[in-house]
């Protein structure tokens, strides 16, 4: 909904608004248990509710949002009696048009025929036709702000003020408005509105704080948004995603910014603005700022630092921190805006509902860089929310939202060019994208320390994940779209504790990079290890090597992989549990496997292997080994009784083979080792061993008939042993 909608209605001359003091303690209990998140911490001379007249034909759900945007007034202002008297607020329903609301008098009243939101608000308001935050823009009226006795003659374009009292003028809102050209308004003066020339509000608090520092007058409403209005011209301020603000709608925060606040302050209401907002910034400035300038408030959404206008360098170098419901450290709403957080700075939001920073409107070109420390610990508090698209975050810092919250979390439809955690970051909470837009997401880029790099969480959403340098730890699950270990000059490592899968294929390990997976750890989608070192001691579904180092054995824990096709030609030694293993490769180095005694393979397939020495050390397997060719081959059978053969190639080349069983029965001899192969071999060494007893052969390789005579031998020495046992 537009705000332009919510139509304060001129009082005219009606009496002053009188206020009541006190609360009564029911009604406290009743609004208290309506918020039910938070309450006001200063009552003050607070706004009070007409009961009897309130709320008729409200939902529960409605006059819940009502009270709670009360309950947030009687937090944030203490009002002189002299503004609000004895008189109370009521609130009804008129058929006011889709959408619309407006405040007459201490009277407030919302459209009977709209379909109002009613959920409860954060940083970030909770949908369009919220009512909570309707309710604050019309009690904001209701206090004074943007209410006024003028007449708007939308043909005409001119507004004119009427001829009253100076009682009822003097420290009203239209006491403080100047014309375009820096005319102080006048009782019973007629003046034109343009927009090109807005009128502005000259109080003092407001007009420091627009102008950060500097005296900037604040500009009103006067046709901007392309409409004149006799409710809405005039009526509200003009600043950028304000809650008075009448053509900022559907992410307009659903509280009142501080110079709106300040404005406040200028119209004779007591609010301690210090205990909302540490420092703003309306204006762009050309140089770097260092803000020194730290905050500690409890106030409900308070922010620590605001920045609302763009093109702005901020290095933020002292702490921030928001206590209340719903607060945030920095809040970043202008377009092309960088933000540092220096080192040993904290930027924290430990309420409920908390964002440590929250980058929101402004359509992106943010760059926010965490050296120091970032906290939103609270129940469902978020470390960094990027609501709003931005260019880059560089981190690294702490992040600290909690095990069950989000530390960066990317909102749908938002668009964040890069997140690099370098070296140091120290992160717990989950790294969450909603995005349908990829993110790249980098380990270590531009690392510069030997800290380690630590996501104490999930990874989901559309990330390709890449990294740089150092070493990375992700303790929880990884779901992400592509995975690339080893990028860049430097050596750099992952290391994987939860159940991880790239929607775009294998993780890449490349030269540099090297992959740990812990025993909780598995892979789906594969890995593919190019030239790197995979160290497993989980589960890896798929693994095909070009080239690189695998360690089966990590942290004492023996790894699992469903397949395994080897396309390289060298690699380590240290070998897990297998599914099936193929070997494609026209390599010419040397391949060496070992530790396959305790490994259940179901099926190995050897095919173009062309390596100088191979050594095979295995047991219990299928094995074919068609299309080698090796200068010397060992094998190191075991536990090949119980009718497991091993099947052998129909063709190859060997200056020497070696065959070696132990504690089994030589059947397997026969069965397709040796008899039928058409090897080509020089020389051939064989031992078996049973009950201590040896069997051996040694020098040239018989002819196929006497090798066929030896092979019936063995067998049937076997099994004549086999019937002694």
């Amino acid at each position: 909904m537009s705000l332009q909608n919510l139509h304060p209605v001129n009082l005219g001359n009606a009496g002053q608004a009188k206020r009541q003091i006190g609360f009564p303690i029911v009604w406290l209990i009743l609004v208290i248990l309506c918020l039910g998140t938070w309450s006001p911490t200063v009552l003050g001379q607070a706004i009070k509710i007409n009961e009897s007249q309130s709320f008729a034909g409200y939902t529960q759900a409605e006059e819940a949002a009502s009270r709670r945007a009360v309950a947030y007034w009687n937090e944030v202002i203490h009002t002189p009696s002299a503004l609000v008297g004895s008189s109370t607020v009521y609130f009804d329903k008129e058929a006011l048009g889709s959408g619309s609301a407006h405040a007459n008098n201490l009277h407030v009243s919302i459209d009977s025929g709209t379909a109002w939101l009613t959920g409860q608000n954060t940083q970030i308001k909770n949908g369009t036709r919220n009512l909570e935050s309707i309710m604050i823009h019309e009690l904001g009226h209701s206090l004074w702000l943007g209410l006024g006795w003028f007449t708007v003659d939308p043909s005409a374009r001119t507004v004119t003020f009427d001829n009253i009292s100076a009682a009822q003028w003097n420290g009203r809102w239209a006491d403080f408005l100047y014309t375009g050209d820096g005319v102080k308004v006048q009782r019973g003066g007629t003046y034109a509105i343009s927009s090109s020339n807005p009128f502005t509000f000259r109080g003092t608090n407001a007009m420091q704080v627009w102008g950060d520092g500097s005296s900037i007058p604040v500009p009103v409403e006067s046709g901007q948004g392309g409409n004149i209005s006799n409710g809405s011209t005039m009526f509200h301020l003009y600043v950028p995603y304000g809650n008075m603000n009448a053509y900022y709608s559907a992410d307009t925060r659903p509280f009142f910014s501080e110079v709106e606040l300040a404005v406040m302050q200028d119209l004779g209401h007591g609010i301690n603005i210090r205990n909302f907002f540490g420092r703003s910034f309306y204006q762009t400035h050309a140089e770097t700022v260092v803000n020194n300038t730290g905050f500690n408030g409890s106030g409900i959404y308070g922010v620590g630092l605001h920045l609302v206008a763009g093109g702005n360098t901020i290095v933020q170098n002292a702490d921030l921190i928001s206590q209340g419901y719903a607060g945030a450290g920095i809040r970043i709403e202008g377009t092309g805006n960088t933000v540092t957080i220096n080192n040993g700075i904290t930027v924290a939001a430990t309420g409920e509902e908390g964002v440590g920073v929250l980058v929101t409107h402004g359509n992106g070109n943010t760059t926010l860089i965490n050296n120091g420390t970032i906290i939103a610990n609270g129940q469902n508090g978020r470390g960094v929310w990027f609501n709003a698209n931005a260019t880059r975050f560089d981190n690294s810092g702490i992040i600290n939202a909690g095990a069950a919250n989000d530390a960066i979390y990317i909102g749908s439809g938002r668009t964040v060019g890069e997140i690099n955690l370098q070296q140091g970051t120290d992160i717990v909470g989950n790294i969450i994208s909603a995005a349908t837009s990829n993110t790249a997401l980098t380990f270590g880029k531009g690392a510069n320390s030997d800290d380690a790099l630590i996501v104490a969480g999930n990874i989901d959403g559309r990330f390709n994940v890449t990294t740089w340098g150092g070493s990375t730890n992700v303790t929880g699950n990884v779901s992400a779209v592509s995975g690339t270990v080893g990028m860049g000059e430097e050596n750099s490592s992952l290391i994987l504790s939860g159940t991880t899968s790239f929607s775009a294929g294998p993780v890449q390990v490349q030269e540099r990079g090297e992959l740990a997976l812990k025993q909780t750890g598995s892979i789906t989608n594969g890995v593919n290890v190019n030239g790197g070192t995979v160290a497993n001691g989980g589960n890896i579904d798929r693994l095909t090597f070009n080239g690189g180092v695998y360690n089966g054995l990590y942290e004492s824990s023996t790894g699992y992989i469903g397949a395994l096709t080897v396309a390289g030609n060298s690699f380590g030694s240290q070998w897990g549990d297998l599914g099936e293993l193929k070997f494609d490769s026209n390599g010419d180095g040397i391949i060496s496997i070992a530790a396959f005694a305790d490994s259940d393979w179901s099926n190995i397939s050897f095919a173009g292997i062309n390596a100088e020495s191979v050594q095979l050390d295995y047991g219990g397997i299928v094995l074919d080994v068609s299309g080698w060719k090796y200068s010397s081959l060992t094998f190191a059978l075991a536990d090949m009784f119980g009718g497991v053969d091993v099947v052998a190639g129909i063709a190859g080349t060997l200056d020497s083979l070696q065959l070696v069983w132990a504690d089994r029965w030589f059947d397997v001899l026969y069965d397709g080792v040796i008899v039928g192969t058409g090897w080509d071999i020089d020389y051939m060494t064989g031992y078996v061993f049973w009950d201590g007893t040896a069997i051996a052969w040694n020098g040239d390789v018989p002819e196929p008939t006497t090798l066929l005579i030896l092979g019936i031998g063995l067998t049937g020495l076997g099994l004549a042993r086999r019937r002694k046992k």
